[in-house]
């Protein structure tokens, strides 16, 4: 099996793995849901109801298009991230001091795909809706919003988390690049396996061709 084949099959496992990991995390904002319907916690429950539904909708696409497709189309693997940033991005916009440790999930997820690029391509998405995130969540709530609190959301919330994130994401496309060079490396050991069996096969028929099929070889 090349290299090409072994990325487009861990490709397809990721695909199904992350989906999997959003229907789970759907569940978990469904129980959140009822607890704030409940008055258990303490989230605006017209919030709750407005967000509640798209998060649990973006949570769970990915599921739905790997049904449908698979999990085996090229395409897949942005969508379930699109999904997941965007359901991080509604649930942050919803409750902007609790959802902070949730923008992690895209960037987790995007480790599996084993490229640097799409954890990059995650990350810039995820900084630029977080850092979007704060001020939405600024505005949805009752309280007024004046300059000096959106410095101090700029200076406390959005600069300290956004260097969190640029840290973790640091590890992630480490571990990305890793573990690639790691299958290319299985994957190049496995093809030169295979030619020696190959080449081994070939030198075996050779000599059992040269060999007499008659017995005796020569009867008269």
């Amino acid at each position: 099996m090349d290299a090409q084949n072994v990325f487009r099959e861990n490709e397809t496992e990721a695909n199904w793995y992350a989906a999997k990991c959003l229907v789970i995390c759907s569940l978990v904002c469904g129980a959140a849901w009822i607890l704030t319907v409940l008055r258990i916690f303490t989230v605006p429950l017209a919030i709750m109801n407005t967000a509640m539904p798209v998060v649990i909708l973006c949570f769970w696409m990915p599921f739905v298009l790997c049904r449908l497709t698979g999990g085996n189309r090229g395409w897949v693997k942005y969508a379930v991230l699109f999904c997941s940033v965007m359901g991080v991005f509604t649930l942050s916009s919803a409750m902007p001091k609790h959802g902070v440790l949730v923008w992690t999930l895209p960037l987790m997820l995007s480790c599996h795909y084993y490229s640097k690029n799409i954890t990059k391509l995650t990350l810039i998405v995820s900084q630029i809706l977080f850092s979007g995130s704060i001020y939405i969540g600024m505005y949805s709530g009752p309280r007024v919003v004046t300059r000096q609190k959106l410095y101090d959301a700029a200076i406390f919330f959005v600069l300290p988390r956004a260097a969190a994130l640029w840290g973790l994401s640091s590890i992630c496309t480490t571990m990305a690049g890793r573990t690639r060079r790691l299958l290319e490396r299985q994957a190049k050991d496995s093809e030169e396996r295979q030619r020696i069996e190959t080449e081994l096969d070939v030198a075996h028929r050779i000599q059992a061709d040269m060999l007499p099929c008659i017995f005796p070889a020569f009867p008269e």
